[in-house]
């Protein structure tokens, strides 16, 4: 009898870390041609990006189905291992994009908490329909930023400064009515 490798599902929660900015790092590597750590800016990714056609649409687009299999395969026990974390544990949120200041405010609570939870701004792209104009310059945009981060998750410390995890609340916006009762709530 073979043995069958280990499956995702059975990935610890750095492993899964790891894996996730892997994936990141391929979509990324699709979208501009070259790795994260060889781009100064966000105008040098832009310009890069400038060179999408078919072949690299094809890429993106094979390195996003790869990424929504680990997604399936993962999320739910991603979800539950941020719940797990001990310490002083932030969850940054606010904004739906990640971005130069999500970034600067990574950078800053990283001074006084054990772990930052970052709801995955990449999990969207995949789940929801977000309307938005020009959706690989955007999703680049996400990836540029968010992979400024991975030294942080490829050290592998005993205790991850930051833990990025699927956050469902777009899809429950668009499909669970309990949610949809409460979004449409008036607010005080």
């Amino acid at each position: 009898m073979t043995e069958r490798p280990p499956s995702e599902q059975s990935l610890s929660p750095q492993d899964a870390q790891c894996a996730l900015f892997g994936h990141y790092e391929s979509i990324f590597m699709a979208l501009t041609g070259a790795p994260s750590s060889d781009i100064a800016s966000e105008g040098e990714m832009i310009e890069r990006l400038g060179k999408f056609n078919a072949a690299v649409a094809d890429e993106v687009n094979a390195s996003m189905g790869e990424l929504e299999h680990f997604y399936k395969a993962n999320s739910t026990a991603m979800y539950r291992a941020a719940k797990s974390f001990g310490g002083l544990r932030v969850v940054s949120g606010g904004q739906r994009h990640f971005g130069p200041s999500a970034l600067a405010g990574t950078r800053i609570a990283g001074l006084y908490c054990d772990t930052q939870l970052i709801p995955d701004p990449v999990y969207p792209f995949l789940v929801s329909d977000l309307r938005l104009n020009a959706p690989q310059l955007q999703l680049a945009i996400v990836l540029f930023h968010i992979l400024q981060l991975r030294p942080l998750v490829d050290a592998r410390l005993p205790e991850a400064p930051i833990f990025v995890f699927p956050s469902f609340e777009q899809p429950l916006e668009a499909k669970d009515a309990v949610t949809q009762a409460v979004a449409s709530r008036p607010s005080l």
